[in-house]
């Protein structure tokens, strides 16, 4: 994936999935951030920056207002009870989301959910806490780290997209079908049982998943 925007050393990839716009960046230094960013920030966010302690909170914060700010500059990002971020008084919804080494940014016309990930070993070991065993034949990605991550990722941003506190994600989402497109969950939300699409992007270190209503 070439980089879509390269300013100041610093590159943001860009795709579209399945009409969300996202947005990536390897997470620079506070102090490159602070020097692109900081001029730019409102008095609300400089107020949420100056609340974060540690240099790695502050760094995602900056992170994500540098990519926000090539489409959306001036317009603030509050955050609802629950951390779901959105845009008050606009038609957009917005995603964010961060690994320990890239900041991920999205926005569409329609409900979402997203995430990313490293492909992180620890996993291994949680596996059997968030999924059982016929998701991983499922969603079967090649290798049993691959597979849990993109099932940990999905049900990540199925939970953000859902918005509904005390889901269990292994209870209350499981993993149905794989497609080319991605996967077909099925979610518990009390009611109802609904359909949830997630499409995967995954590199060599990395994967992202974003949620949609199937």
């Amino acid at each position: 994936m070439e980089p879509s925007i390269q300013s100041n050393s610093l590159s943001v990839y860009s795709f579209d999935a399945i009409g969300v716009n996202c947005h990536w960046m390897p997470l620079p230094s506070y102090e490159t951030l602070s020097d692109l960013t900081q001029p730019t920030l409102s008095e609300l966010e400089n107020s949420h920056l100056t609340r974060r302690t540690s240099l790695k909170r502050k760094t995602e914060f900056l992170s994500i207002r540098y990519l926000k700010n090539h489409r959306f500059s001036g317009l603030d990002i509050a955050y609802e009870n629950s951390g779901k971020p959105f845009f008050k008084d606009s038609k957009w919804h917005i995603g964010i989301s961060h690994s320990n080494e890239r900041a991920l940014w999205c926005y569409a016309l329609i409900p979402f959910g997203c995430d990313i990930e490293s492909f992180d070993t620890r996993l291994l070991k949680v596996g059997s806490r968030f999924c059982n065993e016929n998701e991983v034949l499922v969603a079967s990605m090649g290798s049993p780290l691959k597979t849990l991550t993109c099932l940990w990722s999905c049900k990540e941003a199925i939970y953000k997209l859902v918005n509904q506190p005390g889901l269990d994600w292994k209870r209350d989402m499981w993993c149905e079908t794989q497609t080319e497109q991605g996967l077909i969950f099925a979610v518990n939300l009390g009611a109802e049982i609904t359909k949830i699409h997630c499409a995967i992007f995954p590199d060599e270190t990395h994967l992202i998943a974003i949620a949609t209503y199937a």
